[in-house]
């Protein structure tokens, strides 16, 4: 029996009601029935404004809820507006504004929100981030704020703190301020190598790093000390021009005896020349001594680039790997646990030009699991061919093997041909970018001449190709002349709803 929205229990109600913002909410259920209006109201205890909210609107809506709001989540450009005016918000107890370059939640008790918004801000100007002005309209013009002068006062409010592109030295100065910061997040900060931070003691709960290039782990090592009895979550993505060495990652959060979740990802060149030889040993560097969870090492060969992140992986890099035999520490490589969850660029190079296996493309479905994958093979030969052609040809609604697959790339002309093509699409429905970039011109062209001589006489095949619904991509990146005319038409009239480029 289906049930409709409106007869869903007021708790269940109010909890997606808490995924929407609060104009979006009035706008969709205000006035509809006396239940949803009672509704609407118990809801604006949290108020999130949106960046497109008009302020007309919100003339209209603050007086009605003002009394019954206990959080607000807006952006830095509301500020002004909200808090000038002359709403009491007698239950507000957090706010938490939002910047292109940072954001910031504030909690607090008794205190004046005036008094707490103000002594945040300055938090926030003294290391000169960049700050809008804030003047707000007070009871009396005598107590009015208007200048700000850089300090080092603690402030206890702040208990959430987002820095994008902040520099060491400010973020060292914000630190200094802020004693019951519990969530940190970072991102694309910039590095120093004169700062002190023995002067920092921190009470973290929650640390995120993200896309921190470095030389060193010095810095990771100086906030993590500052917080090693109280962080309980951290996730981390650095990238290194130098080794990073296991033991330390083992060292620094050795002693965070809290730490229940750690999420990372390390890119970094390693000085010793990568070969089958030390791969071992940077596997077992890798083998942390209080981490139980599995983690994923990739090694390039060719550049002594290293990519060690924890599995399963939320982060997003270029997965580049052999078919078989992937390098896993703390753990075998079959387990359950290899996820990739936003890793879109996959990249299977089969050195040794092994049949990939409907099984095996079945396990990739799996372990990658973002939207809008690239998908590339050198070597995409296909076991059982015959069987898998007749298997897809004879029923067109089995459940499809890659349905997140939206680019092939073709690695190799090897034993590529026209019923090998026509299965790789069958398998990937959502296929909208067929890449034949790495062949040759030559490649190119024995590939189309034998696909016009197969779909001559199988309106089937023909059927298949035509399905492949925007881009055959023909040039080579390296390639600096056009692809022939005729080479285009040929292709043209095998994939005829395709832009051939």
């Amino acid at each position: 029996m289906m049930t409709q929205f409106e007869d869903m229990p007021n708790e269940l109600c109010l909890k997606i009601f808490s995924y929407l913002n609060t104009p979006d909410l009035f706008r969709s259920f205000s006035n509809l029935k006396i239940r949803f209006d009672g509704l609407l109201y118990a809801s604006t205890e949290q108020v999130q404004l949106p960046e497109n909210t008009q302020f007309p609107w919100l003339v209209r809506l603050i007086p009605q809820i003002e009394s019954n709001i206990q959080k607000i989540f807006l952006s830095e450009k509301y500020v002004r507006f909200i808090f000038k005016k002359q709403w009491s918000f007698p239950k507000l107890r957090y706010i938490q504004i939002q910047s292109q370059a940072w954001t910031m939640g504030l909690k607090f008790l008794n205190e004046p929100y005036l008094n707490v918004l103000l002594q945040s801000l300055n938090v926030l100007r003294s290391p000169r981030l960049t700050v809008k002005k804030f003047i707000p309209h007070l009871e009396k013009n005598t107590n009015e704020i208007s200048v700000y002068k850089p300090s080092y006062v603690l402030c206890p409010f702040i208990q959430y703190l987002s820095l994008d592109r902040c520099t060491e030295s400010a973020l060292h100065d914000v630190l200094r301020c802020t004693p019951m910061l519990t969530r940190l997040k970072l991102s694309h900060t910039m590095l120093c190598t004169d700062i002190d931070w023995s002067d920092i003691n921190l009470t973290l709960v929650d640390l995120d790093i993200q896309r921190v290039n470095t030389y060193d782990l010095r810095f990771l090592s100086h906030i993590v000390h500052g917080c090693q009895a109280s962080l309980k979550k951290c996730r981390i993505q650095m990238f290194s021009s130098e080794t990073i060495h296991g033991h330390y990652i083992d060292q620094i959060f050795g002693s965070c005896t809290s730490l229940r979740q750690f999420e990372f990802c390390f890119e970094f060149h390693s000085r010793q020349k990568l070969n089958e030889v030390n791969l071992d040993t940077l596997k077992n560097e890798w083998r942390l001594n209080w981490y139980h969870f599995n983690i994923y090492i990739q090694p390039n060969m060719l550049t002594s680039n290293v990519v060690v992140t924890s599995v399963p992986c939320r982060y997003s890099f270029h997965f580049q790997n052999n078919l078989y035999g992937w390098c896993i520490a703390n753990s075998d490589q079959h387990s359950s646990s290899l996820r990739f969850t936003n890793t879109n660029q996959i990249h299977l190079t089969n050195t040794m030009q092994q049949l990939i296996s409907l099984e095996y493309l079945m396990s990739l479905n799996e372990i990658f699991t973002s939207p809008n994958q690239t998908l590339q093979f050198n070597y995409c030969g296909l076991d059982g061919v015959e069987t898998l052609l007749y298997m897809f040809m004879e029923d067109r609604s089995i459940s499809p093997v890659l349905p997140r697959v939206h680019e092939f790339v073709v690695g190799s002309g090897q034993n590529f041909g026209p019923i090998m093509l026509c299965i790789w699409i069958l398998l990937m429905p959502n296929l909208r970018v067929l890449n034949l970039t790495k062949l040759d011109i030559d490649t190119q062209a024995g590939l189309i001449q034998a696909l016009l001589i197969n779909i001559d006489d199988n309106k089937q095949l023909r059927s298949i190709f035509e399905s492949v619904p925007e881009t055959v991509l023909l040039k080579r990146s390296d390639d600096k002349s056009s692809t022939p005319k005729d080479l285009v038409a040929q292709f043209k009239s095998v994939f005829i709803n395709a832009d051939i480029r």
